[in-house]
């Protein structure tokens, strides 16, 4: 049975067996034979190699995901004692935790009705004006004998069907 993985791990298992290849020997055999045989098997293809030995690891613009597997081959393979291994999740724990401030920041809800607009809410409110004024044109609210401009939406709305209602009873009270 064949597993299928997404491009981005794809690249990432090419960019890691670029990583394994400067390496040396004697960490290499620490890792299965069978995983980089995996590695290799669902690796990209048309992948250019980019990274540069010269340049420390830190400052390889690497993927996250090729991060993340580097990550657990240290943890698996390369941590020589429990402690380093408990250094390694303790600092991946304050990581997780550094993610989840940052999204609960980005997405709290104390942010979301406040009046900043991004570039996004930026356009989406113009896209808005733009069929609301779209809207205004085509329907004849200016022609009705309440003025609506000036209602909020859910009084138009309620005034719409009590007119509907009011011309529907109206109708059947008159006599054919």
């Amino acid at each position: 049975m064949t597993t299928q993985f997404k491009h981005e791990d794809a690249y990432a298992f090419a960019e890691l067996l670029e990583l394994l290849n400067y390496m040396d020997n004697s960490e290499l055999e620490k890792i299965p034979k069978k995983l980089i045989d995996i590695f290799k098997a669902n690796a990209l293809t048309n992948y250019e190699n980019h990274l540069n030995p010269d340049i420390p690891l830190e400052e390889q613009e690497l993927t996250p995901k090729t991060i993340s597997y580097l990550g657990i081959l240290c943890l698996n393979y390369w941590c020589k004692d429990e402690e380093e291994k408990q250094a390694l999740l303790h600092q991946a724990h304050l990581n997780d935790l550094k993610r989840e401030k940052e999204l609960n920041e980005k997405y709290s809800y104390k942010n979301i009705f406040n009046n900043q607009k991004s570039e996004n809410s930026e356009f989406y409110y113009k896209n808005i004006s733009s069929e609301k004024n779209k809207l205004d044109q085509s329907s004849n609210i200016e022609n009705l004998p309440i003025d609506f401009n000036n209602f909020p939406w859910y009084k138009k709305i309620f005034t719409k069907i009590k007119r509907f209602f009011n011309k529907l009873f109206n109708k059947a009270k008159t006599p054919t």
